[in-house]
């Protein structure tokens, strides 16, 4: 089983062990109950699986251990310290709760995205119009000039190859800057992301907190 939890999937079982832990019950019959409850799904297989464990005899460090390949690196983290200091119920539920928060403020940033991208995105549905549709038409009206003005040619110059060309260059430094993203070893391409505005910050905050 080599399927990874979810961040969201994670916290499920993390609220689901603390609240078994809270109230003394067997984490086996427990989380079987809970995958019963579940149906199908990633999470519910994961939850059998460890059930599964629990029930022939295995520990608890046991199981985390059997599935470090599917239990998120954080929680494994979290779930030994806690069992080493005797704490279990405490830090699920903190880390249930820190986890809530952030996707509360995760859908915080999004609403306040909203804006701004519908802007972003009406901005370049109006240049499609204008440099697609209207300046043609201008153009075909002033062809008949021999030396338009300067502002009056820098728009229709736009409106024909200026913009294929600006679209062409965007293009080819955003295809560059993914190829480096996915090359092994190359790491200061991601910390460029951080030099961005708005997204920078909320990248670099996101990852301290994590």
């Amino acid at each position: 089983m080599n399927e990874i939890l979810s961040a969201e999937e994670a916290t499920e079982l993390a609220a689901q062990v603390a609240e078994l832990t809270r109230v003394g019950l067997p984490l086996g019959p427990g989380l079987e109950a809970l995958a019963e409850e579940l149906g199908g799904g990633r999470l519910a297989r994961v939850l059998r699986s460890m059930a599964a464990r629990l029930d022939a005899g295995a520990t608890l460090p046991e199981v985390i251990e059997e599935h470090r390949d599917t239990l998120p690196i954080h929680l494994r983290g979290l779930l030994t310290a806690a069992l080493q200091s005797g704490r279990l119920p405490e830090a699920m539920h903190e880390l249930v709760d820190i986890q809530r928060k952030r996707d509360e403020l995760h859908r915080r940033v999004r609403v306040a995205l909203a804006y701004p991208a519908v802007l972003v995105i009406t901005s370049i549905l109006l240049w499609i119009i204008v440099f697609g549709y209207v300046v043609p038409e201008f153009f075909n009206f002033y062809g008949e000039w021999n030396e338009p003005p300067p502002i009056t040619a820098f728009v229709f110059w736009l409106s024909s190859s200026g913009s294929k060309a600006i679209m062409s260059t965007i293009s080819f430094f955003v295809a560059a800057y993914f190829m480096l993203w996915i090359m092994p070893g190359a790491s200061w391409p991601r910390r460029l992301l951080y030099y961005i505005p708005l997204i920078g910050p909320l990248r670099r905050w996101s990852r301290l907190a994590e």
